[in-house]
């Protein structure tokens, strides 16, 4: 075979309502971007046994070969079992480098993974209906295998792609047997169109929805958003999370809240708060809203089936408390929670859908992307960390990396971590400065499902969105191991922040114990938040050392 080569792979036959040609598409769907990952497992994938668990999934998920069509206004995805394409490179490496080769950590964001990805034409983008909706590519190393995945946003947010992958993984690591998980079901639900009352009520909650402007210009409304922004990212372990919930909840009780007992904070809504809490030390502007993209699958008589395949998701502010600007953590913990949990009620979710569904079919029908922009005192939250996209193993159960890439201004995204290569060192390393450097990222993509439309051509350069965040740093790592755990702080100068605390671990096996998180921030700051983040988890007596506890 070539050093590079393409297949084209069908539907192994129609899996779903053989009659069935279209799948409806309502204006809340119409995610007009690709949500793009890329999944690394230590073996050689076999490309024609891939193609062939691929046209299994195919045959259940079939939309997914299938074309988008706008017929009078109104979208659709017709089941045309159209070819997705297949790349397939060889590289001459012993095995597949995602990050940069001077990063201590496997992170899960990356700043720039074009190079993985299947070449999609400019011409023949999925606007003008002639583009697919899935693309693949394998870029195969003498030992690993990377599988980049570019799965149009209008087929499924993040949890209909991962259940795709779950499928594909089964199908390519076990031959023949069934899919045991629940079938995607491809009934939509179809909300009313909103009164002129509720549209004035609602908008206000949905400014990433209200606030558009032409295709064209999204690239660089996104690349000036990110202007002058330094990434951060940390990594810390559930078990440290789960004491600062433990804290965040007997400090709720003890100031006898109300609701205190019925409304306890979950572990992410104290990580959120204890960020915020964070920046707001060291931001000119302190954030007074927080808004999280929260799925509404669960939502009783919302939804026909919690296994659709399409896009469940509403995006939630918060307001947290405006007499002190930044409230304390517990209180902020509290508010979090508490606007999550009346967002899942059927009756708002019935009528905020209805004005954002308004919107999107709107915009999209106008030639226009809304985009989630930045405003001074704002903070977005959009987090895979429920989702196991670990699982995606293809036979290599706890040894699969996954990763994914984009940074925006307070844009916070939070996944599992990637497990610890064999290779990883088991002494503790010597004191180092690493080199410089000045890798562009890209736009913010959508995690938990949302993600920002953004343009088709995923060179950063050529869109004008670049974040540079690289500087000369000093770094510093302790590891200890004992009895089967250990603890790794790296504390950085202007630089990256990973603390993990105690946990079980071993080499290659998967970092369920621990999260990533990334956010990006402007540059002047960024020393000091990365530095206040790595200083407060690694503190002996944390949580309870930490300010608004």
């Amino acid at each position: 075979m070539d050093n590079a080569s393409t297949y084209h792979v069908k539907p192994n036959g129609v899996g779903f309502a053989p009659d069935c040609q279209r799948v409806a598409l309502p204006g809340f769907e119409l995610w007009m971007n690709y949500i793009e990952n890329v999944h690394v497992v230590p073996q050689c994938i076999d490309p024609s046994r891939f193609c062939a668990a691929l046209a299994l999934s195919l045959q259940v998920f079939r939309h997914a070969a299938g074309q988008l069509h706008r017929n009078d206004g109104e979208w659709e995805i017709l089941l045309t079992d159209s070819p997705v394409p297949v790349e397939v490179e060889r590289i001459d490496a012993n095995a597949i480098r995602v990050g940069d080769d001077t990063e201590a950590v496997d992170w899960v964001i990356q700043p720039n993974l074009k190079r993985f990805y299947a070449h999609r034409d400019a011409s023949s983008s999925s606007s003008t209906h002639t583009a697919p909706l899935l693309y693949a590519k394998l870029t195969l190393s003498r030992s690993d295998t990377a599988i980049g995945v570019s799965w149009h946003h209008t087929l499924g947010d993040a949890s209909v792609l991962l259940h795709f992958m779950q499928s594909l993984s089964h199908h390519y690591s076990n031959p023949g047997k069934t899919l045991g998980p629940t079938v995607p079901t491809f009934t939509k639900r179809a909300f009313p169109r909103p009164t002129k009352s509720l549209i004035h009520e609602y908008t206000p909650l949905i400014p990433h929805l209200a606030q558009t402007c032409p295709e064209a210009e999204l690239g660089a409304v996104y690349g000036a958003m990110s202007h002058g922004t330094s990434r951060v990212a940390f990594r810390i372990t559930l078990d440290r999370l789960e004491r600062l919930r433990s804290r965040v909840v007997a400090a709720l009780a003890s100031h006898h809240h109300s609701e205190g007992e019925q409304l306890k904070p979950s572990r992410h809504d104290c990580l959120i708060a204890f960020i915020v809490g964070v920046l707001n030390r060291h931001l000119h502007v302190p954030i007074t809203t927080v808004t999280n993209v929260a799925s509404y699958r669960s939502v009783p008589g919302v939804v026909h089936h919690s296994a659709v395949a399409g896009n469940a998701i509403c995006i939630i502010p918060t307001t947290l408390d405006p007499s002190t600007a930044s409230g304390t953590l517990a209180d902020n913990a509290h508010r979090l929670r508490a606007s999550l949990t009346t967002a899942r009620t059927p009756a708002f979710v019935e009528a905020y859908m209805s004005v954002a569904s308004n919107l999107m079919h709107t915009a999209v029908n106008s030639g226009r992307a809304w985009w989630f922009a930045a405003p001074p005192g704002r903070a977005s939250v959009n987090s895979n960390a429920a989702l196991a996209w670990h699982s995606v193993h293809f036979g290599c159960p706890g040894r699969a990396r996954f990763y994914t890439s984009g940074t925006n201004d307070r844009y916070i995204r939070v996944f599992r971590s990637n497990p610890d290569p064999p290779s990883a060192p088991q002494t503790p390393a010597a004191d180092r400065v690493l080199c410089p450097s000045s890798t562009p990222t890209e736009p913010a993509e959508a995690l938990e499902g949302a993600a920002p439309p953004r343009p088709d051509d995923r060179d950063p350069g050529s869109q004008g969105c670049v974040t540079a965040f690289g500087f000369a740093r000093l770094e510093t790592t302790r590891r200890l191991s004992r009895a089967g755990t250990h603890r790794r702080a790296v504390l950085t100068a202007a630089a990256d922040v990973t603390v993990d605390g105690p946990g079980p671990r071993s080499a290659g096996t998967t970092t369920t114990d621990s999260l990533d998180v990334v956010f990006a921030v402007a540059s002047g700051v960024r020393a000091a938040v990365s530095g206040a983040i790595a200083a407060e988890l690694a503190a002996p007596d944390f949580p309870d050392s930490l300010p608004g506890l």
